[in-house]
């Protein structure tokens, strides 16, 4: 099983029809849906769009979060 934060949207990517993961150390199976793919997208594309000392600040923000992962 996957920690990744965005197995989901792989799933979709894949074409997947179920995500498993493990959340806080227990099993979580999911079925995706292309809403967390567009979110995850959007996410993306603002982070995109930020002013690098914008980007710099979200960054030490979100540092040891696990959610830079979101954005690699």
């Amino acid at each position: 099983m996957s920690t990744e934060p965005y197995t989901r949207v792989g799933a979709l990517e894949q074409g997947k029809d179920l995500v498993e993961c493990e959340i806080d150390g227990k099993p979580w199976t999911q079925k995706p849906f292309p809403y967390q793919g567009k979110c995850l997208q959007r996410l993306r594309r603002d982070y995109e769009s930020l002013a690098p000392g914008d980007r710099d600040s979200v960054d030490s923000t979100i540092a040891g979060s696990g959610l830079e992962r979101l954005f690699a």
